[in-house]
């Protein structure tokens, strides 16, 4: 195989598609930040003309300066590989027995593969959870009724079960629905309620500031200081505060962000900085 090979076939996938991205198991990527020493790759993206990888936590990282991206880039095809095989297995499963099991990451690729195929991909009637800790879902199609034995084969079914065992299935998977909504605006509202206090906090020590350089709070000088301050180490310190409650919650309740991830904790940085960097890639 030629050399970046692989990193040219990820450039044609995302210049056709867009995006890249893998939905059960990213890829470690070692020394590609400062930061840590390795992080989990779990996207590719093109962004004004230039190739980044994308890490779990969303942060971009140039393709063209890391020396090991062919690498990366072969090791990111051959897990996308694997889950368009997992989502094969599982078509073809509900396909030859109308019940299939999928991992809860790949259901919707599962079902829009199932469209793009015209394949029915059933109801969702339970969910399982292995030893790893992995979370299936279960899909069934009802058999097709003769509506001329209608009465009698009301009852029959293949690979449906029960009507009472499908009732309780729906009945749990719309009880874990409505908790991981209640989760997730608890979540986001604790994350709020910490930004508020941290401006809160930060207000106080700024007129705290202002007395002891003894500048009047109503003169230009306390005007002009205090918006330099707002938009700059006040920002950042709010910023601050909510990611990292954010990433607290996250990891003490098991709540994921919008990617299906736990998020991790932050080092301060500047917002303002991160805005003009990434307007500049």
């Amino acid at each position: 195989m030629k050399k970046n090979n692989n990193i040219k076939q990820l450039k044609e996938i995302v210049n056709n598609d867009l995006f890249f991205d893998l939905h059960y198991q990213g890829v470690q990527a070692y020394n590609i930040s400062s930061a840590n020493e390795y992080e989990v790759i779990t996207g590719f993206r093109k962004c004004n003309g230039r190739y980044y990888f994308i890490d779990r936590n969303g942060n971009k990282y140039l393709a063209s300066r890391y020396d090991r991206a062919d690498f990366i880039a072969g090791e990111m095809l051959e897990q996308k590989a694997r889950e368009e095989e997992t989502v094969a297995d599982a078509i073809e499963g509900i396909e030859k027995t109308g019940k299939t099991k999928i991992l809860i990451e790949l259901a919707w690729e599962y079902r829009k593969a199932c469209k793009a195929r015209g394949i029915n991909p059933g109801e969702l009637v339970d969910s399982e959870e292995d030893n790893a800790g992995n979370v299936y879902m279960i899909h069934c199609v009802e058999p097709a009724k003769d509506e001329e034995d209608n009465e009698d084969n009301e009852n029959a079914a293949a690979c449906e079960p029960s009507m009472f065992a499908g009732i309780l299935a729906k009945m749990k998977n719309g009880a874990r629905k409505v908790c991981e909504k209640v989760a997730t605006v608890a979540f986001f509202a604790g994350a709020v309620m910490a930004a508020f206090l941290a401006l809160y906090v930060a207000i106080v020590g700024l007129t705290a500031l202002l007395d002891v350089c003894g500048i009047d709070g109503g003169s230009w000088e306390a005007i002009a200081l205090s918006v330099l301050l707002l938009f700059t180490v006040i920002m950042d310190f709010c910023v601050f505060v909510e990611l990292n409650t954010m990433a607290l919650f996250s990891k003490l309740f098991k709540v994921d962000d919008f990617d299906g991830r736990i998020m991790e904790f932050t080092r301060p940085f500047s917002v303002v900085y991160q805005l003009i960097k990434q307007s500049r890639e």
